[in-house]
């Protein structure tokens, strides 16, 4: 049981190897706790609280011990994880590390987060993890000559659209790092993926701040794309009707690996979000400009 059991701790003696990261906060093995001699029985915790059926917390359960996971100022509080669920047990909880579903229909991300298809409103969808699935997922089924990944393709896409729809240029494939690149005919045959795909599709593009449906541009620019690429790395020419009266962009396609791949999606979404916050902050100089006239 003690794989099911995690301590958060700023202790730089605990071997990295060790650690586990789930919502930005550091994790280890409880057995790890033991070592350490960190025991829920030496902080303020309120015992058999939390859900219903788990019982009582008492000196020596394993435990997360949030010790610095709370602002300056506010007093030690922890959670402890039992069976693979989080059970609150301290008066200070609200600034404790939240896990959800880690047993169900969930996935490991590489920041350390699980997500849980049934509950992707919950997750932060951070840009990070976007571009490591991205980066890592190969363009058509991965039957291209070279390996050619969604990351750099929504690079692409993002290059090629109306400058005002960039952005959303970018994301548009943003939900396969979590639900993966599945073919367009096989798509079509699976209707329930589909509704699973939007539900995450419509959360991740929220936290963007982005709402479906995306312009029509983006849509365009995306089979543009794929007309692009079905010569450039599938070598190939035939009528595809997904693609029909599409001519191919100047784009000179040097597939990328994920590393690279990565980067080069963070370094655009880097780029595209510093011109909307410049463009967000010009408007809301303007807007404190022609406020301040008014009271005048």
């Amino acid at each position: 049981m003690a794989d099911d059991f995690y301590l958060s701790t700023p202790d730089p003696a605990f071997d990295p190897a060790k650690l586990i990261t789930v919502n930005g906060y550091r994790f280890v093995p409880a057995s790890a706790a033991v070592e350490a001699d960190h025991r829920m029985g030496s902080y303020p915790t309120a015992p058999g609280s939390g859900d219903s059926g788990c019982e009582g917390s008492g000196p020596g359960d394993p435990a997360v011990v949030c010790m610095s996971s709370f602002p300056e100022g506010n007093r030690l509080g922890g959670t402890r994880v039992h069976h693979r669920r989080v059970v609150k047990t301290a008066s200070a909880v609200e600034y404790s590390p939240t896990v959800h579903r880690i047993v169900g229909p969930t996935i490991l991300l590489a920041s350390g987060v699980y997500f849980d298809f049934l509950d992707p409103e919950s997750c932060s969808f951070e840009i990070e993890d976007i571009a490591h699935g991205l980066s890592h997922i190969c363009r058509f089924a991965g039957h291209c000559r070279e390996f050619y990944s969604v990351a750099q393709h929504s690079v692409y896409v993002s290059q090629i659209v109306p400058p005002e729809h960039a952005f959303a240029g970018l994301m548009h494939d943003a939900a396969e790092a979590y639900v993966g690149d599945i073919a367009k005919p096989l798509k079509d045959l699976l209707p329930e993926y589909r509704v699973i795909e939007d539900r995450v599709e419509v959360a991740l593009l929220a936290r963007h701040g982005l709402t479906l449906p995306l312009h029509p541009s983006i849509k365009e620019a995306d089979i543009v794309m794929l007309a692009t690429e079905q010569v450039a790395l599938m070598r190939n020419r035939d009528d595809w009707e997904y693609t029909r009266g599409r001519k191919p962009a100047d784009i000179d396609i040097q597939p990328m690996q994920p590393r690279e791949a990565r980067d080069f999606f963070l370094a655009r979404y880097a780029e595209l979000k510093a011109n909307i916050d410049q463009i967000h902050n010009e408007g809301a100089g303007a807007a404190n400009n022609r406020s301040g006239d008014i009271q005048r």
